[in-house]
């Protein structure tokens, strides 16, 4: 239980990065009509953004769950 919280540290700083990389940089492309769909890219990057809001819960319950533990 001690490293899962290390884990969600790390899946969380991984998935800011990928999000930052894989997000289209602007609105939308120049010359490229309006689209009722996101393309692909803006789903995986909202995927990456899921990832987040589900790692950074994980870890801090797992530190939380660390501190509370008993010692030996």
């Amino acid at each position: 239980m001690g490293e899962l919280w290390q884990v969600a540290i790390c899946v969380t700083v991984l998935a800011i990065l990928a999000h930052q990389a894989i997000r289209p940089s602007g609105p939308d492309a120049p010359g490229e009509p309006h689209r009722r769909e996101p393309s692909q890219r803006q789903k995986t990057a909202d995927w990456m953004g899921y990832a987040v809001l589900v790692a950074v819960p994980v870890g801090l319950l797992s530190w939380i769950a660390m501190i509370a533990e008993p010692m030996p």
